[in-house]
């Protein structure tokens, strides 16, 4: 059996729906252009239940399999692995990379361990490809030595965003071939969710990174930005919606204002899991506030324009690939101007002309898109 090995993503019920997202994405892509190929991910990224959903088998390491069983539960394993939903090493065609933004120097660790298994695949024939995600910036020696064993085995490296594009460039030289695609569910569209909405409202998707991971002044000042972006959407006559895109790590900043807001019913939370029916409620919105990545994204590639706060700089490359570099803000600095910056979105000559540039942006991505799968579609046909 072929198999192409998706790493990346997870289908956990608290898992990141981002991540989630692209993975359904990726295997979807991946199936219509190579179908006759199985697909595999890691241990530990879902269920048996949501592997059946979507199709997928496991893949395990021989050592590991031969620890779990013994000689022969090694062997009557190895043998009848297909029948029950494994995979091994050597089974695999071609390994598909769409781990975020885990390559650069605060992921060092991470970049020494793939850029080995990368290597060791790459020797024996495996198409490795890098989806559009986020890279570097690589300055400890040890994570460009990583990098580069990890991006020369690969047939094709995309970036998700000039900065990262410069960033591997720079480390692999000017010969090697890296190329810049959008985020691979910019062209996905979402799926009606069974949960009741207002009729006019705006949404709010808070990450916890910005409480340790952005500027200290803008740490200090982020819950009550947010705070700030509801009071106001509130006095414009919308109704506001929060929504959870990591529940495992944003849950506790979602509480906190819900217990801000617990006696006001215009203020909700809608605990959708499904990241298709988060990324439809966002298109119903007005606009969206928010810090995770893939919910502005869901809501910039619907047209629906979002003030973004940033701890990363994968955030710029977005906003500045979109010509609307005047949505991301900084919470420490922006507070006061929420009130009419809100405004204009809600209606009027500027949120037209923001809504008309996302809509060009958005034909132009899709175009690209279909490009870059058409790429992967022949790199994966030739094994």
């Amino acid at each position: 059996m072929s198999v192409i090995y998706l790493d990346g993503g997870n289908l956990l019920p608290e898992g990141n729906k981002g991540d989630e997202l692209m993975l359904r994405v990726a295997s979807s892509k991946i199936r219509s252009s190579v179908p006759a190929a199985g697909q595999a991910i890691r241990p530990g990224a879902t269920s048996f239940e949501g592997r059946c959903q979507l199709g997928l088998k496991q893949l395990i390491w021989p050592k590991r399999l031969n620890r779990l069983s013994g000689n022969l539960g090694y062997f009557i394993l190895n043998r009848y692995r297909h029948q029950i939903g494994l995979v091994s090493e050597q089974d695999l065609r071609a390994v598909v990379n769409f781990m975020g933004y885990r390559y650069a120097d605060f992921g060092s660790r991470e970049t020494e361990i793939d850029a080995k298994i990368a290597r060791e695949r790459s020797q024996r024939g495996v198409k490795l490809i890098f989806l559009p995600q986020a890279y570097g910036p690589f300055q400890s020696k040890q994570c460009r030595d990583s990098a580069r064993t990890l991006f020369s085995s690969a047939g094709l490296v995309y970036a998700r965003d000039r900065f990262s594009k410069e960033y591997v460039s720079e480390l692999m030289g000017p010969d090697f071939r890296v190329t810049q695609f959008p985020d691979i569910t910019i062209g996905t569209a979402g799926e009606k969710s069974d949960y009741e909405l207002p009729d006019e409202f705006m949404v709010v998707v808070p990450n916890h990174w910005m409480l340790s991971r952005a500027q200290e002044k803008d740490q200090t000042a982020y819950v009550a930005f947010i705070r700030e972006a509801i009071n106001v959407s509130m006095a414009q006559g919308l109704h506001v919606v929060l929504l959870d895109h990591s529940p495992f790590q944003d849950q506790g900043i979602i509480d906190e204002l819900l217990s801000c807001y617990e006696k006001n019913e215009r203020v909700r939370y809608v605990p959708e899991r499904n990241p298709l029916r988060l990324k439809w409620i966002i298109g119903e919105a007005r606009f969206l506030v928010g810090s995770r990545y893939h919910a502005i994204v869901a809501a910039l590639s619907q047209n629906v324009p979002a003030i973004g706060t940033s701890w990363s700089k994968k955030y710029q490359g977005l906003y500045s690939d979109y010509g609307v570099d005047e949505l991301l803000v900084a919470p420490s600095e922006a507070r006061e101007s929420l009130a009419s910056f809100a405004g204009k979105l809600r209606e009027g000559p500027e949120r037209e002309r923001i809504v008309g540039a996302l809509k060009t942006a958005n034909i132009d991505f899709r175009t690209q898109l279909d490009k870059m799968w058409s790429q992967i579609a022949e790199l994966v046909r030739s094994e």
